[in-house]
C-alpha cells in the first residue's frame, strides 16, 4: 500500500522545485495524467472492499485536491516571476 503522506510530500517538493511552466506541466502529467500516480491510486479503489473504499476515496481525493492547488499556486508564482523579469528587462 502507498504511504499517502510520503507521496504527497514527494509531489509537493517536485512542484516546489519546478523552475518553468514546462517543468510544472511535466510533473502534472506524471502525477495527474491518465497514467499518473494519483490517477492510478484512484483507479485502484475498484479493487478494495466497500468498507475501505469510502475512507481511501476520501484520502485520495484530498490528496488530488492539495496537489492541484499546489500546481495552481506554483503556476501563478512562475507567471508572476516571469512577468516581472520580462517587465524589468
Amino acid at each position: 500500500m502507498v504511504n499517502i503522506k510520503d507521496l504527497e510530500k514527494n509531489i509537493l517538493v517536485e512542484v516546489s522545485n519546478a523552475k518553468s511552466l514546462q517543468d510544472l506541466q511535466s510533473i502534472k502529467l506524471k502525477e495527474l495524467g491518465k497514467k499518473g500516480r494519483i490517477s492510478l491510486l484512484m483507479k485502484s479503489l475498484s479493487d478494495v472492499s466497500n468498507v475501505d473504499k469510502k475512507s481511501l476515496g476520501k484520502l485520495y481525493n484530498e490528496l488530488r485536491i492539495k496537489i492541484i492547488e499546489a500546481f495552481e499556486v506554483k503556476e501563478q508564482e512562475i507567471d508572476t516571476v516571469g512577468g516581472l523579469v520580462f517587465y524589468i528587462a
